[in-house]
């Protein structure tokens, strides 16, 4: 728009039309492989499903995805709901000192978990137990009653499933269990 900028900078990394330098290293797709060997021993034919396979970017911190993002599932069902937490808040990653980053699980109603992404120091580790989830149905809420090992980053994934019930808790349905807990206490 008519400005001009000057950055300064010791160096600069450009990746744009850069393609991974694979070849010869034999890299075999193992989830097809799989899939062809089933379908050719068992009679049942399997078809691959997309859906719950991650992606992970090897960066500082790494990021990993798996399922729809937040706007996909937002275009794809409109309905949806996004939680979200903070690795500044976790007590493990504040004594690694690895605060960068967050756990974000996007969800339909009643807690279906359709997409997910970590961005944290260890990022493709952490989004297995959401791959999982996928995989397996297990909605946001049973995610959520797990017992994870503390202290560990993987209790940000529980924290951002504990979210669920803060939402339920805070809105017109959480009215009963609030006068409930005021009446216990």
């Amino acid at each position: 728009e008519g400005e001009s900028t000057t950055i300064r900078a010791d160096e600069v990394f450009v990746a744009t039309g850069r393609r991974a330098n694979t070849g010869g290293l034999g890299l075999v797709a193992d989830y097809q492989a799989k899939l062809v060997l089933r379908n050719a021993v068992f009679p049942f034919a399997g078809k691959a499903s997309y859906a719950s396979v991650p992606w992970v970017t090897y960066t500082d911190p790494e990021v990993a995805h798996v399922g729809l993002t937040e706007q996909e599932a937002k275009a794809r069902h409109g309905d949806v709901t996004t939680y979200r937490y903070e690795f500044a808040d976790l007590d493990r990653a504040i004594v690694d000192a690895e605060t960068k980053g967050f756990v974000k699980i996007v969800t339909r109603p009643k807690g279906k978990i359709i997409g997910s992404t970590v961005v944290a120091s260890g990022a493709g580790n952490l989004i297995m137990p959401l791959v999982l989830a996928m995989r397996r149905g297990i909605r946001l809420p049973q995610l959520s009653q797990i017992v994870y090992p503390y202290p560990t980053m993987v209790e940000g994934v529980k924290r951002a499933a504990d979210s669920y019930y803060r939402e339920k808790f805070a809105g017109r349905s959480g009215s009963f269990l609030r006068k409930v807990v005021r009446w216990l206490t």
